[in-house]
């Protein structure tokens, strides 16, 4: 049975609800930098007070910081540089466990990349190519060439848009 993602009802604002401190979290992402700041449900006398003050807090920074892009621009198709917490150097590539309905556990690479609108992953067993650094380099081949795929469905996209070159 799959889960359902709860809907979001103010985006960028969450409820904090710990032992020592309970409000709203407001997180506001610009230019590859996060500026958050706590609303205490102490300090404005309540729940419902906090939240509007957070949420008023919100809009006035997103008024004084607009985007760069509006919101219906076509995002790039993957990040162009690994997060800090990626461990193979590649975007898109894993060292994951995968258990087979034998029960089997089978160490691989699993790379995950987008065509069409879907999420795709391919695995590559460890055992199957002999050695990790194998494995591994020819799941960043993989990548590699899914990345140029994934590049030409954005441009693709970028050219059936309204946007003009003039705005990129």
């Amino acid at each position: 049975m799959q889960s359902k993602r709860r809907e979001v009802k103010h985006r960028g604002v969450s409820r904090m609800d710990f032992v020592r401190a309970k409000g709203w979290f407001v997180r506001v992402y610009r230019r590859r930098q996060t500026h958050a700041k706590f609303f205490s449900d102490g300090k404005y006398e309540g729940k419902a007070q906090a939240l509007q003050e957070a949420l008023a807090y919100r809009a006035e920074y997103e008024r004084k910081h607009p985007p760069v892009h509006p919101e219906d621009y076509p995002h790039p198709p993957f990040r162009s540089r690994p997060q800090r917490n990626n461990r193979t150097g590649v975007n898109g590539v894993s060292e994951t466990v995968h258990v087979t309905r034998t029960g089997d556990r089978l160490r691989c690479f699993s790379v995950t990349y987008t065509l069409d609108g879907e999420r795709h992953t391919k695995r590559f067993i460890i055992d199957e190519y002999g050695s990790r650094p194998a494995a591994l380099e020819e799941a960043k081949q993989f990548r590699k060439a899914m990345e140029r795929e994934m590049w030409r469905e954005y441009k693709q996209r970028m050219r059936e848009g309204e946007y003009s070159s003039a705005e990129r």
